[in-house]
């Protein structure tokens, strides 16, 4: 299990700082640490900057555009239900420039699918965070280095790839997304990422997190 917080002793019987748990914690744990306190709150949070990313273009989409195709590919890709159906709408508008953004929602809701069977449901979460993987790369190594989706789904991909517990892959695709986007908020964020990834309380924590097994419960006699 990761961690609990390191608690400090004061001299004082009433301390006058209130000292923050998460300050003393590496970013795995913290992590780990906000998911146990509020899990609904903290996964929508995680999820939702890539939900926020989608819900931008479609929005300068839905109004920029002067034909009604494109205006319907995106209420087709809004109202989608599964990541079949998006990546459906893909292969059937190749050609269009809402393809790449429904490819990008399918694997972030393949993401979501993997993150949560863990922990305990290890299989399901691994086919799940491959096929998020190589959607991301898909797009990341298809679209211009300029579009905002090939940069979403570059870092994308390396939390697949951390998720699935293959951390030195993880890490050289944090430092990719640094290298070739190196003035974008993310490139910061893979920079941290990069390094914590590479710590030695990183292993211990995805492994312990792939060894968890659900408690099996049994009823008496």
């Amino acid at each position: 299990e990761p961690a609990a917080p390191v608690k400090h002793q004061f001299e004082h019987a009433t301390p006058v700082v209130i000292h923050d748990p998460e300050e003393d914690m590496m970013l795995l744990t913290r992590w780990v640490h906000r998911a146990m306190k509020d899990p609904a709150r903290f996964w929508g949070w995680l999820l939702g900057a890539s939900a926020a990313v989608v819900a931008l273009v479609v929005l300068f989409n839905l109004v920029s555009s002067h034909g009604g195709s494109s205006s319907n590919l995106w209420a087709e890709v809004k109202s989608a239900r599964s990541a079949d159906d998006l990546t459906q709408i893909a292969t059937n508008n190749p050609q269009s420039p809402v393809a790449p953004w429904a490819l990008y929602q399918a694997a972030s809701r393949l993401y979501e699918s993997g993150i949560d069977d863990l922990p305990g449901n290890v299989d399901p979460a691994l086919q799940s965070l491959k096929k998020a993987a190589d959607l991301y790369d898909q797009i990341a190594r298809t679209e211009p280095k300029t579009s905002p989706v090939a940069l979403a789904s570059a870092f994308g991909k390396a939390r697949a790839l951390e998720a699935r517990n293959e951390l030195p892959k993880a890490v050289d695709q944090y430092k990719l997304v640094a290298e070739t986007w190196p003035d974008s908020p993310e490139a910061v964020e893979a920079k941290k990422l990069a390094a914590a990834l590479q710590k030695p309380e990183a292993a211990t924590f995805y492994k312990e997190l792939y060894a968890f097994k659900k408690p099996v419960v049994t009823l008496p006699p």
